[in-house]
C-alpha cells in the first residue's frame, strides 16, 4: 500500500473483498487490517457490494461506516430520483 505516499482523501474496498466477508475469515481480516490503517492515517474507507445484511454488519464491526450496495439502498434508475423533485432558482442574495 502506498497510502503514506499518496495520502488519499478515500479508499474504496474492492467488492472481492467485501463480497465474501462474513464467511471468509481472511477477508474480514485484511478489511480491518486497512480499516485500522486508514483510520490511523485520517482516510474515509467506503465499501463496495454492500448487498446483504450480513455484510453490512461485518463491516460496521470493523469500523467501516461507508458504503454502496443493495443492502444499503437498492439500485435505481437516475431518472427515479428527479421524480416529483421540483428545481428552483437560488433566491437571490440581498
Amino acid at each position: 500500500l502506498h497510502l503514506h505516499a499518496l495520502r488519499p482523501a478515500y479508499v474504496h474496498i474492492n467488492p472481492i473483498l467485501t463480497q465474501d466477508v462474513s464467511t471468509n475469515h481472511s477477508s474480514y481480516t485484511l478489511l480491518k487490517a486497512i480499516q485500522e490503517i486508514t483510520a490511523e492515517l485520517g482516510i474515509t474507507t467506503i465499501a463496495s457490494a454492500v448487498d446483504t445484511p450480513e455484510i453490512a454488519h461485518k463491516l460496521a464491526s470493523v469500523g467501516l461506516g461507508l458504503g454502496q450496495g443493495n443492502a444499503l439502498a437498492p439500485i435505481e434508475p437516475l431518472s427515479s430520483w428527479f421524480e416529483g423533485v421540483v428545481m428552483r432558482r437560488p433566491r437571490p442574495t440581498t
